[in-house]
């Protein structure tokens, strides 16, 4: 960020992640938005930004100390204050009613189809917040997507109750997914569980996010509905 306003706050601001453009124009600063990253979709108007690059990786807790801190950097604290204790009181909304469920489905989240990626920390937290538990949580802990790739017959050994896709930046193909060698006999695939999420909504660690949880949330309770 750069440049500052007569009263000591930034007035040009260029943004270096998808959700940090989300997030001021959030706080109600996008006028002061001059640079967005390629990824940047949220809201619609920013795409007209001009982009420069950028992506990161964040923790849950992160994302709302992200948004205090770019409040505070726009003079914006008090509307950041209230964004986030909207955002943190439906998270624990979500996460105290998944706590009453017996039962916890297995959910394989892929970000990218070549090679096969699981998700990044926060989308894999995201899982088990909405009820799920993420098949490959061993590999949050891992900031780069190298690090991510998982095998196509161990997603089938793991077995899945439901399948979320996500390819950033590209409409899934749900065929494909489905016509996986060996992967009709993964539970997801028989019982129909095979499911697009927008990448806007899980991808970019911003406001959107809880959209994203919203949508897993209705996935993981349609699955449990299923299973009655």
């Amino acid at each position: 960020m750069y440049g500052k306003s007569p009263v000591g706050f930034p007035r040009r601001i260029v943004c270096l992640s998808a959700e940090h453009v989300e997030i001021c124009y959030a706080l109600g600063a996008g006028d002061r938005v001059v640079g967005v990253p390629g990824p940047a979709h949220r809201p619609p108007e920013a795409r007209d930004k001009p982009k420069v690059g950028g992506f990161t990786t964040f923790r849950m807790d992160e994302i709302l100390q992200s948004i205090l801190l770019v409040g505070g950097l726009l003079g914006a604290e008090a509307a950041a204050r209230a964004l986030v204790a909207d955002m943190h009181d439906e998270i624990n909304q979500v996460r105290e009613f998944s706590t009453m469920w017996p039962d916890r489905p297995r959910v394989y989240f892929e970000e990218w189809h070549e090679p096969l990626i699981a998700g990044i920390r926060w989308v894999s937290e995201v899982i088990e917040l909405a009820g799920g538990r993420d098949v490959f949580a061993e590999l949050r802990d891992h900031r780069s997507a190298r690090e991510r790739v998982v095998d196509a017959a161990e997603v089938a050994r793991r077995d899945p109750q439901i399948i979320l896709v996500s390819w950033c930046g590209k409409p899934a193909d749900l065929e494909l997914v489905r016509g996986r060698p060996g992967w009709e006999r993964i539970s997801a695939v028989r019982e129909g569980r095979v499911h697009e999420v927008d990448a806007a909504t899980l991808l970019s660690p911003g406001p959107a996010l809880l959209t994203g949880l919203r949508a897993v949330h209705e996935l993981v309770q349609q699955a449990l509905r299923g299973r009655d």
